[in-house]
C-alpha cells in the first residue's frame, strides 16, 4: 500500500526536473517587408545532438537569410515554400552540451505583401549520431520578448509532492493514535 502511495511522489519528482522551454524573440524592422528575429535561448539547456527547429509559415514568410548562432551550435536554414507549401526552418544543432547558450541567435526574414511577422512554432528534437530524429522532446511557440514567462512544471510538481507528503504524514499520525487507544 505504501509503495502505491509513493509512486505518484516519484513521478512528480521526475517531472519536476523537466523545464518548459521558453524561447523569446525581438523583432527589428530592416526595411520594407524585411525584419530581423533575435532569439533568447539563455534558459534553454541543450545536450549534444539536440536541435532547435523554429518554423516559418510559407503563407507569411518569403525567405530566410543571414542566420547566426552562438558557440557550440551548427546552424542552417531551409527556405519556406521549397517544395511548395513547406515551412521554412531555422535549425540549431548542439555540437556539444550547452547548459546555458550564449551569443547571438537570429535570422533575417522577408515578408511579402501585408502579412505581419510574429510568433513561430518550435520543436526541440533529439537526434542520433546519423542526424535522424529519435524523439521530439518539447514543442511550443516563440513569444515576444517581455512577455510573462511560462510557469515551469516544477511548481505544480512540488505542490503535488507537498500535498501527498502532508496526507501521508497526517494519515500515519492518525493511525498511530488509534493503535494506542486499542491497547
Amino acid at each position: 500500500m505504501r509503495l502505491a502511495l509513493l509512486f505518484p511522489v516519484f513521478v512528480c519528482l521526475a517531472a519536476s526536473s523537466m523545464q518548459a522551454a521558453v524561447i523569446q524573440f525581438t523583432l527589428t524592422p530592416l526595411g520594407p517587408h524585411s525584419y530581423h528575429y533575435n532569439y533568447s535561448l539563455a534558459a534553454v539547456p541543450f545536450l549534444t545532438n539536440q536541435e532547435l527547429d523554429i518554423r516559418f509559415d510559407p503563407t507569411i514568410f518569403g525567405s530566410i537569410s543571414n542566420a547566426t548562432a552562438g558557440p557550440g551550435f551548427f546552424q542552417f536554414t531551409l527556405q519556406p515554400n521549397n517544395p511548395p507549401g513547406a515551412f521554412g526552418d531555422y535549425i540549431l544543432l548542439a555540437l556539444q552540451d550547452v547548459p546555458a547558450p550564449t551569443g547571438t541567435f537570429g535570422v533575417d526574414v522577408f515578408v511579402p505583401g501585408n502579412a505581419a511577422p510574429g510568433a513561430q512554432p518550435f520543436f526541440i528534437n533529439q537526434l542520433d549520431a546519423d542526424g535522424n530524429i529519435i524523439a521530439t522532446l518539447q514543442a511550443g511557440t516563440t513569444t515576444p520578448g517581455g512577455s510573462p514567462s511560462v510557469p515551469e512544471p516544477t511548481t505544480l510538481s512540488l505542490s503535488v509532492v507537498a500535498a501527498l507528503a502532508a496526507a501521508l504524514y497526517g494519515g500515519r499520525h492518525r493511525f498511530s493514535r488509534y493503535e494506542r487507544r486499542d491497547t
